[in-house]
């Protein structure tokens, strides 16, 4: 039978350990969310990717078990160092931001994406970012019709 914590053993929480509450027979039982800042950004990367949402399609996509899609999005289990670098390929987001929550969330543009227009006038600048946001909303407006 579960353990069902009370208030003043819910202070892990300052150790990283996370409860979160089931209902069985009307009782309110708290279950170890092991890595719950990994979930959060599992779920958040997951989300802006439009990955799967069911677990079984989201495991397939991922290269793993549904159990094991589940658990990561449940924050009860970590991927691999490897598993984490094919995952995070996949979702579009740095490895590092995806683990730890440190770093860019997503990778730099590659060079040939970008242009280098810091040594323009600033008004230039301006006028060129005012384009571009012009352009970007066309183009959105025409995808869209």
């Amino acid at each position: 039978m579960p353990h069902i914590f009370t208030e003043s053993e819910n202070k892990a929480s300052d150790l990283g350990i996370y409860y979160l509450p089931k209902v069985k027979d009307g009782l309110a039982i708290l279950a170890v969310m092991k890595h719950a800042d990994f979930a959060a950004r599992f779920q958040e990367a997951c989300k802006a990717s439009q990955a799967p949402q069911a677990m079984s399609a989201l495991g397939r996509w991922l290269g793993v078990s549904t159990t094991m899609a589940w658990n990561y999005h449940a924050g009860e289990k970590l991927p691999s160092m490897e598993k984490a670098i094919e995952i995070a390929s996949k979702l579009g987001v740095c490895v590092e931001w995806l683990l730890t929550g440190r770093g860019p969330k997503t990778p730099p543009k590659p060079p040939d994406e970008m242009i280098d227009i810091s040594d323009l006038p600033p008004e230039t600048r301006a006028g060129l970012r005012v384009l571009i946001e012009s352009m970007k909303s066309a183009d959105k407006n025409q995808r869209a019709a």
